[in-house]
């Protein structure tokens, strides 16, 4: 059929159908029962308080741990402080309770004391006689000994009176076993020196006798007369080899003048006899507390003594110089 039949034809009619109203389709669940909502809400809070619940229990449990533990803690402290404190009173109460009670002696002596006195610290020489000595019976009631020990760090300066600007004093000291020239001519050559010029006092000794003397002198030619009439002697030394010098006591001596000063001196020795004593300590102390020097010569013949070392050393411990020579080289 043609396209314009087709349009040209009646349209079909519409025939409109019979709405039903048919009710809503409602799709529902299970009923709400309202036995059981209490049932829900019992459940979980039952699981909210089993949680809280868990949670304290572990506090507490930590917490009642954590109280033992401070309190073993405490308790051992306070048991060994308890221990500490009886054990000191244990000691206290053997001490007093072992405290013996002497019984002594008291020995009344009789006591001599001589002292030395130098420009070095004083030596004190105590001799007891035993013979006079009487015994006597005491009791004492108790006798407390109590020591201390001083430690000095700093050096002693030892004498201050040396300076630049101070005299100085020469000494010239010879052993009265040498030869008068060899004497002379050792003083000859200190005279000589420039150098001599520069003391302000002169002294001299002659050693190696039961008795010296040493005499000081602001003028030169004193000092050289002097000399000139204490030369050696051999009716007034040592008749024995085995005796040794004295020189040790010589310069000893010289230490302790007050005509002049001895800080700074310079000590010139002329050695035939040699010491018997080899320990100079003492005796280098001495020099050395004046800032002295020691210079010695010391023979290659001796006239008697044991220690020919012994001079030598103090005048290499004194910065002088100690040299071995014959008689005739001085």
């Amino acid at each position: 059929m043609p396209i314009s039949e087709i349009y040209l034809d009646d349209p079909p009619a519409y025939i409109e159908e019979e709405i039903i109203k048919k009710p809503p389709v409602q799709v529902c669940g299970p009923p709400e029962n309202p036995v059981f909502e209490p049932v829900e809400r019992q459940r979980h809070f039952g699981i909210l308080t089993y949680t809280v619940n868990d949670r304290l229990k572990k506090m507490m449990i930590l917490h009642v741990i954590l109280i033992l533990l401070l309190a073993g803690n405490g308790v051992t402290l306070l048991t060994i402080l308890l221990h500490q404190g009886c054990s000191e009173v244990t000691a206290t109460t053997s001490k007093t309770a072992s405290t013996p009670t002497y019984t002594t002696t008291t020995t009344t002596t009789t006591t001599t004391t001589t002292t030395t006195t130098t420009k070095i610290p004083t030596t004190t020489t105590t001799r007891i006689d035993p013979q006079n000595s009487e015994l006597t019976s005491t009791t004492p009631e108790e006798t407390t000994a109590t020591s201390s020990t001083s430690i000095k760090t700093t050096p002693d300066p030892g004498d201050t009176s040396c300076g630049t600007t101070r005299p100085l004093t020469f000494l010239f000291a010879y052993s009265n076993d040498l030869s008068s020239k060899t004497v002379l001519d050792s003083r000859n050559q200190f005279l000589n020196n420039v150098g001599i010029q520069k003391f302000s006092y002169y002294g001299s000794v002659r050693f190696d006798t039961s008795s010296m003397d040493i005499p000081i002198y602001s003028n030169i030619n004193d000092f050289h007369d002097a000399i000139q009439n204490n030369l050696p002697n051999p009716n007034i030394g040592f008749q024995s080899y085995s005796i040794g010098s004295n020189v040790f006591d010589a310069i000893e001596k010289f230490f302790s003048i007050t005509d002049a000063p001895v800080c700074g001196s310079v000590i010139y020795i002329l050695l035939k006899r040699y010491p018997n004593d080899a320990d100079v300590l003492r005796l280098v102390s001495l020099i050395r507390y004046h800032h002295a020097i020691v210079h010695v010569v010391t023979s290659a013949t001796p006239s008697g003594g044991s220690q020919p070392q012994a001079m030598y050393s103090v005048a290499s411990k004194t910065n002088g110089i100690g040299a071995f020579q014959y008689d005739e080289n001085f």
